[in-house]
C-alpha cells in the first residue's frame, strides 16, 4: 500500500507586502521532502504584492501534484500577535476572511514567528 504524502504549507499573507506560498511534500519514500515556494508578485505582476496568495498557493500545489487545498495536512502562517485568529494580523489588522483558510479547522492552522522561519529554513537545509 502507497503512503498517504504529507503536505505542509507555509504562507506569508495579507495584508503584507510580499506575500507568497511555500509546500512541502514528502511522500514518505525514503527519498526526503520536496519543496516549492513562489511570491505572488510573479503570478500577478503586482511589485511587491499584498494581495491573498491564492495564485501561488494554486501554482504551488499544481508544481507538486496536488489535486484540492483539502489535501494539505497543515498551514503555517506567520505575523499572527496573539496567535487565536488567522483573521487578523500581528498589528490586529482584518485580513481576508473569503479565502480557502476558513474551510481547515483550528487544529490544521499553526502560527509561527516569522523571522523564527528563515532561521529555521537555512538551518534545515544546510549540511
Amino acid at each position: 500500500m502507497p503512503n498517504t504524502p504529507m503536505l505542509v504549507l507555509g504562507l506569508h499573507k495579507d495584508p503584507w507586502h510580499n506575500t507568497a506560498a511555500a509546500l512541502i511534500r514528502d511522500d514518505g519514500d525514503g527519498r526526503g521532502p520536496r519543496m516549492v515556494y513562489v511570491a505572488e508578485e510573479r503570478l500577478d505582476r503586482i511589485k511587491d504584492s499584498s494581495a491573498f496568495p491564492q495564485q501561488a498557493v494554486e501554482a504551488c500545489m499544481r508544481e507538486l501534484g496536488v489535486d484540492s487545498i483539502m489535501q494539505i495536512d497543515q498551514v503555517v502562517l506567520d505575523y499572527i500577535r496573539d496567535g487565536s485568529d488567522w483573521r487578523r494580523d500581528f498589528f490586529k489588522r482584518a485580513c481576508r476572511e473569503d479565502v480557502f483558510l476558513a474551510q481547515f479547522s483550528p487544529e490544521r492552522i499553526h502560527l509561527a514567528n516569522h523571522h523564527l522561519l528563515h532561521a529555521c529554513a537555512t538551518f534545515f537545509s544546510s549540511g
